[in-house]
Order: structure tokens, then sequence, then C-alpha cells
């Protein structure tokens, strides 16, 4: 809240003689309201790098297209916690190159959370959110799976449902699980905790039927955890 201070000249009865009095008036000081962007994001197929990618859009401008990178697979955006969960300032990969590996022109922009906005430093540039809306539109991301294939689906529940411990026991790591990787076939790989470099590989057929394929994977590393 500011403060006028309004100065008033009031004639007295002495010849020529003005008392001067002053007053304040409370004054409310008009803020303008900065304009957030909102968050959107979708997952797309990509063809180019035979996954899919998340899309990160700041309103309507797509951000990692315009750093002339591709988006991150779900598996790695969404990987533990979303990578744009925003904290304490820091630097979130969001992006790789075009030739779609992580690790090989990785693209990331620097996050933090600023009392009830959020904080993008993209490529010399700030963009500011509604944190309530951003969140929201994480976790909507995150739970949605519409964008799966059958074979993204077969993927997932294999993930969710191996004993992992089991294969420990065996000495055994597990590494990934695709139905893209050969045709006709669903693929997981494993390592020996003794040979960490040397890739085991466990395929069945694909069926097309998530369920039976999800048993029958299952039931293979069952087999190796013994």
């Amino acid at each position: 809240m500011a403060f006028l201070t309004t100065t008033h000249f009031t004639y007295s009865a002495a010849p020529g003689a003005f008392i001067a009095t002053s007053s304040f008036t409370a004054a409310r000081t008009v803020r303008r309201k900065r304009l957030l962007s909102r968050l959107r994001i979708t997952i797309v197929p990509s063809p180019s790098s035979n996954d899919h990618e998340v899309q990160l859009f700041a309103d309507d401008q797509e951000v990692i297209a315009g750093l002339d990178g591709l988006g991150l697979d779900p598996d790695d955006f969404f990987a533990a916690n979303a990578a744009i969960v925003a904290g304490k300032p820091r630097d979130a990969r969001v992006g790789r190159c075009d030739c779609g590996v992580v690790g090989c022109g990785d693209i990331s922009i620097r996050i933090e959370r600023d009392g009830d906005e959020i904080v993008w430093g993209v490529a010399g540039t700030e963009l500011r959110f509604d944190a309530a809306q951003y969140d929201a539109e994480l976790a909507r991301a995150a739970a949605d799976r519409s964008w799966e294939s059958r074979e993204r689906t077969a993927e997932r529940l294999v993930r969710e449902r191996l004993d992992r411990r089991a294969l420990a026991k065996a000495g055994l790591v597990f590494e990934w699980a695709s139905g893209r990787a050969r045709p006709r076939l669903f693929t997981i790989t494993l390592h020996t905790t003794s040979a960490p470099d040397r890739q085991i590989f466990v395929e069945v057929p694909w069926s097309g039927d998530v369920e039976q394929v999800v048993a029958a994977a299952l039931a293979a590393l069952a087999q190796r955890g013994r």
C-alpha cells in the first residue's frame, strides 16, 4: 500500500496569509500481472528412432524442435521422476539429438521453482509457467497411456511385473524389453553381475496378444532366475 501526500492552502484572517495543511490519502499500488505460459505435453511416435518422443509446448511453441533436437522417449523422460519436476535450480535433460541416442547431443534446460511460478531457462530465453497448471500437466502426462502401442504396453508390463530379486539371486540384471527390436519376436536383455558388458538375449514369439506375450516373457525370465 502506498500513500499520497496532499497539501491544502487555507486563507487566514491576517491579510495575505495562507495556512498550509497536509493530509495523507491511501493509494493502492497497481501492479501489472505477468503473463505466464501454459505447459502442454504430448507424446508422439518417432519413426527415425523407433520409439516415441515427449514434446514440450510453452503455449503453442514446441520447445525441443526449436533447439534442433528430438524429445526424450517417455521411458527416459518419466524414469523415476519427470525430468522437468521443478525444485532447486538445476539443469534437466529434456531432449536428445536427431540420431535418437541419449547421451549424444543432449538438450538441457535450466529449471527452478520461484514461489507459485516455474522458471525455465532455454537457450538464453526465460519462460515462466503457473506452478499449479504446470504440476497438473506433468501428473496428467505421466498417467496417460493412450499413446502406447501394444508393443510398448507389453514392454512396460514386463518391467513392472518381473521379479528383479530372483534375477539378482541368479547374478542377473534386467536391462530392457522390446517388441520392436526384431520382427515377430519380443526381446528381453539381461547381463550378469560378473560381466556387465556381455548381454544375454531372451526371446519369445510376438503373438500380438499383450497378456500372452507378457506371461511368456515372465516365464522365460523365471527360468533364467532359477
